[in-house]
């Protein structure tokens, strides 16, 4: 939440003279400009006798990347056009190069640019901007594509001054529209629900908890892990409505703490297991809260894995993983991974699986187990290397020295127990939503 404040001071604290998205092609195609007419009357007015008026897009363009190919004058996502002006921040993206123009105060030699908020405003703004970009291009042509990107701009930053840049936000705003007129929503409009849904009502709650665990296979070297949780909810319901809900309390004996509530969201006793919650939930999917999970004394998959070098370009592999008792034995997906990077690429295996298959690519071999397997499962036989001497390398991986690294996701399940207690879920004013829905993922 303090990095989100700290990112939308950073927004309202600059204002930019103007926006150019270019192509990274041979002619420096403009694909779309911006410029914001009041930012440079301010600019003109503070300067005095140094102002500096910015270029016509081709030349601005043209003097862009002929600087930038020649690596002159670029620092952390800077150009200094000292013919024109000083600074022109960019980001470059899939071949797109995003660039603004900031006005920018108090910049001497000695300042750092990112103390200063013009600077990192104008960065964030461009990652949003890229990101909306590329998330439209691929299901829009060019030309619907920039006058939506028009339509937003008139909204996130009307005369260049940040107000919102929630680019998915505000194309719904485009898209659905305002009320013609406050009296026809009950309440006052939020800032969250800027516009009227319309659609098909419903509530999903997601209940997500990642484990990162190391098995060292060593009696004197004791296994650890660290497991953290998330609760998430997207609404998509009319009018402005505030959701209360309560979790089940975990299993016995694990604890739930370090609890980061999100702002917007109330929350009755954070230390009890029966807490609730209340919140006005906006449009898009928002993290309800975070937490820390101990008191679990196993770790959902447990493993062997024994190496024998046979010759230095021939190996012996040995895996064995069980799925512990206390979890279902149902995946979303699982896969391991083993990677030997000081031996040279794998020119072949004579691998045997007692589920699901194997590949290699590189240095690295997959194992792919699969959504449903015994309780024990293995992995045997042998693998050959080219013994090319390759550039990197991991200095862990020394002799018979190996690992195994297994990804794996669980539905319907959490290690901790907790979950949405759907028979808490209320809605209020009463709402016609379709359904409530309730998902608990668990994954690492």
């Amino acid at each position: 939440s303090k990095h989100f404040l700290q990112t939308q001071v950073f927004r309202s604290m600059c204002s930019l003279r103007c926006l150019i998205i270019l192509a990274n092609d041979n002619y420096g195609t403009i694909l779309f400009s911006r410029r914001f007419p009041t930012v440079e009357k301010r600019e003109r007015l503070l300067t005095g006798d140094k102002y500096k008026p910015i270029p016509p897009p081709p030349v601005l363009a043209s003097k862009f990347l002929a600087q930038l190919n020649q690596k002159l004058n670029v620092l952390q996502n800077v150009l200094h056009l000292s013919e024109f002006l000083c600074p022109v921040v960019f980001l470059k993206k899939q071949e797109v190069y995003f660039v603004g123009i900031p006005s920018v105060e108090g910049l001497s030699d000695q300042t750092r640019l990112i103390d200063l908020p013009s600077f990192t405003g104008t960065i964030t703004i461009l990652e949003d901007l890229s990101t909306f970009f590329f998330t439209n291009n691929q299901s829009q042509d060019t030309e619907s594509l920039l006058t939506l990107l028009n339509s937003v701009l008139a909204l996130a930053m009307p005369y260049g001054k940040p107000l919102e840049t929630n680019f998915g936000l505000l194309s719904r705003m485009v898209k659905e529209g305002f009320p013609a007129s406050e009296q026809q929503t009950n309440n006052k409009r939020s800032v969250s629900r800027p516009y009227q849904y319309k659609g098909k009502q419903q509530v999903e709650f997601i209940v997500c908890e990642t484990i990162s665990a190391m098995q060292y296979g060593d009696d004197s070297t004791p296994n650890t892990k660290q497991i953290m949780g998330t609760i998430h909810c997207k609404a998509e319901l009319e009018g402005h409505n505030e959701i209360t809900f309560a979790m089940e309390p975990p299993y016995q004996g694990v604890i739930l703490s370090g609890m980061r509530i999100d702002p917007s969201v109330q929350v009755t006793d954070v230390e009890s297991p029966t807490r609730k919650f209340y919140f006005s939930p906006p449009f898009h999917k928002i993290q309800i809260c975070s937490y820390l999970v101990s008191g679990i004394d196993f770790i959902p998959l447990v493993g062997s894995y024994k190496l024998k070098t046979i010759n230095p370009n021939q190996v012996q592999i040995e895996l064995k993983i069980s799925v512990h008792d206390h979890v279902n034995n149902s995946f979303e997906h699982c896969n391991v991974h083993l990677p030997f990077h000081n031996r040279g690429n794998i020119k072949s295996t004579d691998l045997n699986p007692s589920v699901g298959s194997q590949t290699f690519d590189g240095q690295i071999v997959v194992w792919s187990l699969g959504q449903r397997f015994k309780s024990s499962v293995t992995l045997t036989g042998m693998i050959w290397f080219d013994g090319a001497k390759l550039q990197g390398g991991d200095p862990f991986l020394n002799g018979v020295t190996c690992y195994a690294k297994v990804n794996f996701k669980m539905l319907d399940q959490t290690l901790s127990g907790s979950n949405i207690a759907g028979k808490t879920v209320t809605i209020f004013p009463t709402s016609m939503a379709g359904s409530l829905s309730s998902k608990s993922r668990q994954h690492f």
